[in-house]
């Protein structure tokens, strides 16, 4: 009777994911995406697969299932194969989702078609054989009755339930790294952090020619609604700055030191120019500067991420604007941004300094904007 209720699990799991859904209506999405992999895919096992197999044998064995099923031991084979070759993709999956790289994964992944479409193949074969041969002869009796459910069998499929449920909930709930409290605690830190987020532009300055940029890369955040990204990314700052005509020149540290042997401190590129003059001294007009507002233990244990970008007058030490963000990835929320729609670092320092096409650029004429 368990190869049958299993074989049903499969069945209907397969088709309706029942398990999978209550999981994305219980809970978030990003919580379920900071589980570790292997985490991910126990917990997906246990409500689509395990908890709909008890729930089988138990309706099986209340419904005296013996006295009307009429399995032969072909189909038992079948039934017991298509069992055994899910099982093991199943554990083959888990296994590789520990091994980091993704390599593994992606390696069992593409044995799927030859193992689960088999299976699939079987179980449809096997129960609609079992009830091609149960329907022909329900009006006999098996010769050998279905006993009630005894208090032992109680006792075992309350522990095949309970023991894993309780496994589950320690591992959501109750352990030091479970993810709904690192859910919880890094939504209150986010929430603190964002009292003090947000844009200040004392002054735009006119006809910018240069700028020096301490780190020169920013992220940025598209499809911003209400608060929550939908993708995010991030990019060099300086040379698109330069080669869309916006800049004349931009300069930033030599982080070449190690592959040329240069001694410059800084690095000053022109259009086109990806390698760089090196400099001594820095002649630009305005600086850039990036500061992490969130230390690097709660950025990685909580996703909350803060960032200070500073823009200065080189020559008067002046802010000219600065902008306080932070992101929550675990929950993909951003606060500090001026508006919905898109965010990034580059458009604060556009938008900043107002930037604007004076420069020549690294565009041909035919495919300028106007």
């Amino acid at each position: 009777m368990l190869n049958i209720a299993l074989a049903l699990a499969f069945a209907f799991s397969s088709l309706l994911s029942p398990g999978g859904r209550i999981l994305r209506l219980a809970i978030e999405e990003p919580v379920l995406h900071s589980l570790p992999p292997y985490q991910g895919h126990l917990l997906l096992a246990f409500a689509n697969y395990w908890v709909p197999a008890v729930i089988a044998y138990l309706a099986l064995r209340l419904l005296r299932a013996n006295s009307w099923l009429w399995p032969r031991p072909a189909i038992h084979v079948l039934l017991g194969l298509a069992n055994a070759l899910i099982v093991f993709y199943f554990a083959a999956r888990v296994f590789a989702s520990t091994v980091q790289g993704g390599g593994a994964s992606f390696a069992v992944m593409s044995f799927a078609p030859l193992v689960i479409f088999p299976a699939w193949a079987m179980l449809a074969a096997g129960l609609i054989w079992l009830a091609f041969r149960s329907i022909r002869n329900r009006q006999e009796t098996q010769p050998i009755g279905s006993r009630a459910l005894g208090i032992g069998e109680g006792i075992a499929i309350a522990m095949a339930l309970g023991i894993p449920a309780v496994a589950v909930a320690s591992t959501l709930f109750l352990t030091e790294n479970a993810p709904f409290r690192l859910a919880k605690e890094a939504d209150k830190l986010f929430n603190e952090k964002c009292k003090s987020a947000g844009e200040v532009i004392i002054n735009h300055p006119q006809n910018v020619q240069s700028i020096y940029l301490d780190q020169d890369g920013g992220q940025y955040f598209d499809n911003i609604v209400n608060g929550v990204y939908g993708s995010y990314g991030s990019s060099i700052l300086g040379e698109p700055l330069v080669n869309s005509g916006l800049l004349l020149y931009f300069e930033k540290k030599n982080d070449r030191q190690q592959i040329d042997g240069g001694i410059a401190k800084y690095h000053k590129h022109g259009l086109k120019d990806w390698k760089g003059e090196p400099v001594e001294e820095l002649t630009s007009e305005y600086g850039v500067f990036q500061k992490s507002l969130v230390s690097d233990s709660d950025e990685k244990r909580l996703g909350v991420r803060g960032m200070e970008i500073t823009i200065k007058n080189m020559k008067t030490e002046q802010t000219v604007a600065t902008l306080t963000f932070f992101t929550s990835s675990r929950h993909r929320k951003i606060c500090g941004q001026s508006s919905d729609g898109r965010f990034g670092v580059s458009d604060f320092i556009r938008k900043s300094l107002n930037l604007t096409r004076q420069f020549p650029d690294a565009f041909p004429a035919a495919t300028q904007r106007p």
